[in-house]
């Protein structure tokens, strides 16, 4: 059985407020048919990719028995604001907004969980001559049996091992999390060459820098592309833990991490050489 994050906040969102108004409904039917959704979502679109189903399908998982297409209509236009996005995108197929950040390493987890199942179900039962369980260890087994185990099956590593999809379920949460979310592409060739282990400590600094931005109200023409945060230099190695040493943590203020052109005190950006002026070019040495 799964579970889905559920943040006491939902209740008095603006956005959940909208798609009540939106759908004629009292806001704990909204806040339920987007759970019914959600759950439907574990099982049969662990993406969160709704692209490819029919739209009576998806009324139906939230447990809508209205008109589909005004369900679907209510989930992408339940905006914050004008600009905003909804409960559902529909910019690149329609899909469930920031699914990955919320649901991503859940699936993860569910996933490693059969794997360690269905690798106890392929180790061999060691038995005495009787038919029963050894007590001891045989030592009479050969060495070079083609059985794969996972030493820690409970962690989201063990679970990106078995299988490409998985790493590409953290990768989707690393874009979901990261601010800019700009050259996909180089992103996701840059991640293919990470290891386990970085890949899930790049979906933590992804999130550490995305509320830094949040608070600061930095620019994002001032945040490094995904590409390079995750690329040779391996800046995101600072995020891991949190804001680094140096950042200041209030909206408005200088920090290491915002450096000046001495020439027309333009703050830097970034490319894949590392900060420069984006007017004159010059670089920090």
């Amino acid at each position: 059985m799964s579970w889905l994050e559920s943040h006491q906040t939902l209740r008095d969102h603006p956005k959940t407020r909208r798609l009540a108004r939106l759908l004629g409904v009292s806001i704990p039917a909204a806040i339920g048919h987007l759970h019914c959704l959600w759950w439907w979502c574990i099982d049969y679109a662990p993406d969160g990719d709704l692209t490819e189903i029919d739209h009576d399908v998806i009324a139906d998982a939230g447990a809508w028995e209205g008109d589909p297409e005004a369900f679907i209509d209510a989930l992408v236009n339940a905006t914050r604001e004008r600009a905003g996005v909804g409960f559902l995108e529909n910019d690149d197929g329609l899909k469930v907004h920031d699914w990955m950040q919320y649901a991503g390493l859940i699936i993860v987890k569910r996933e490693a969980d059969a794997a360690r199942k269905r690798d106890g179900r392929r180790r061999p039962v060691q038995r005495t001559s009787g038919g029963h369980p050894a007590d001891g260890a045989r030592t009479d087994l050969p060495t070079d049996l083609p059985i794969k185990t996972l030493t820690s099956p409970t962690t989201a590593d063990d679970a990106v091992t078995q299988s490409g999809k998985h790493a590409d379920l953290l990768f989707d949460s690393f874009w979901a999390a990261y601010p800019r979310r700009v050259g996909k592409t180089a992103a996701h060739k840059r991640w293919r060459q990470l290891g386990q282990t970085d890949r899930k400590n790049a979906v933590r600094a992804a999130e550490n820098i995305a509320a830094q931005v949040k608070i600061t109200g930095r620019a994002l023409q001032f945040v490094q592309h995904p590409a390079t945060f995750i690329g040779p230099a391996r800046p995101f190695e600072d995020w891991v833990g949190g804001t680094p040493a140096g950042y200041v943590t209030e909206a408005g203020g200088s920090s290491s991490g915002r450096q000046l052109c001495p020439v027309d005190e333009m703050d830097l950006t970034w490319d894949e050489q590392g900060q420069h002026c984006p007017l004159c070019g010059w670089r920090p040495e």
